[in-house]
């Protein structure tokens, strides 16, 4: 039995030592400006990238088309809130390769 509660505290040990580096980082700052700034964040750019490949360039958003509206909303919004956070609520598909989303 003494083993066991040997083992456990050096098993807590390890997670508290593994937890730490959570605990001390900053978190980044996520206010983009342009496209170029974007690719520059790891986190950012295989969802940039993404976008890119899975939007046709004549998407529209309101009265901007194109991906780089899509972009444009992003950096607006990034700029308004420290945390944007964007979840889509319905996807329908108006007719063959035609889709609105709602967020």
């Amino acid at each position: 039995m003494q083993k066991e509660v040997q083992k456990l505290r050096e098993e807590t040990q390890g997670l508290q030592l593994k937890r730490q580096p959570f605990q001390n980082t900053e978190k980044p700052n996520r206010n983009v400006t342009n496209t170029s700034e974007m690719l520059k964040h790891d986190e950012i750019r295989p969802i940039l990238m993404r976008l890119l490949n899975y939007f046709e360039p004549d998407m529209n958003m309101g009265n901007l088309q194109g991906v780089e509206a899509l972009l444009e909303q992003f950096r607006h919004n990034s700029q308004l809130y420290s945390e944007p956070y964007l979840q889509l609520k319905l996807i329908e598909e108006l007719v063959p390769g035609v889709v609105r989303t709602t967020s």
